[in-house]
């Protein structure tokens, strides 16, 4: 983490309007109605410091040395938990990359056909069987289900889901591009699930 370049950052920020940490921990009106530039700015920090946490798990204390409002703080750091969640849930997968991507690509595979398509009780043992330990599972496939769904209820394309699985997670191009594969084969079935697990849930809060 260079200070420097946050120092910079934080400059052009206060320059294009002081306000904007007020902006950032209001209604979503105030940042609509914000300059595209103060909007481009916010979004240069944000990214900034994504990218920084990815690398540095103990940011959150450095950050502490830039700002002194605490309720902007408060802010970063739910910003940062959200942000990170599939970099990190993700981290012992990247560990399996040196052993192998067809070792990677399958525990994907399996994650996915017993996990998001389907549900197998018998899923940890599985997952079990790639190294995974039994406290790493919960949060890997908390965040594989998010962002999967997340693809199919925005209509993303195959393309764009290599990308942003790439930028979430850190996983290898190839990997990735097996992934979008694997959500675009099975989009129906993913659509079918999402469009029934939404017509149950009606259901039972109308009971």
């Amino acid at each position: 983490m260079n200070m420097e370049q946050y120092k910079e950052s934080l400059r052009e920020l206060n320059e294009i309007d002081s306000n904007w940490m007020k902006i950032l921990l209001n209604n979503s009106t105030e940042w609509e109605n914000s300059s595209e530039k103060l909007k481009e700015a916010i979004n240069k920090f944000l990214i900034m410091l994504k990218e920084d946490a990815k690398k540095d798990k103990n940011i959150r204390s450095k950050i502490k040395k830039l700002f002194d409002d605490k309720q902007f703080l408060a802010w970063i750091e739910k910003w940062l938990s959200n942000a990170t969640a599939g970099y990190y849930g993700f981290e012992p997968v990247r560990a399996l990359q040196s052993k192998g991507l067809e070792m990677v690509k399958n525990l994907l595979r399996v994650a996915f056909e017993n996990g998001i398509l389907r549900t197998d009780m018998d899923l940890n043992s599985k997952l079990a069987a790639y190294q995974l330990k039994e406290k790493e599972i919960p949060p890997f496939m908390s965040v594989y289900l998010t962002l999967t769904m997340y693809y199919i209820t925005q209509h993303i394309s195959k393309g764009s889901i290599k990308i942003d699985f790439m930028q979430e997670t850190g996983l290898s191009e190839e990997v990735c591009d097996y992934y979008a594969d694997l959500v675009d084969e099975n989009y129906l079935m993913l659509s079918m699930n999402y469009i029934m697990d939404k017509v149950g849930y009606g259901k039972n809060n109308s009971i």
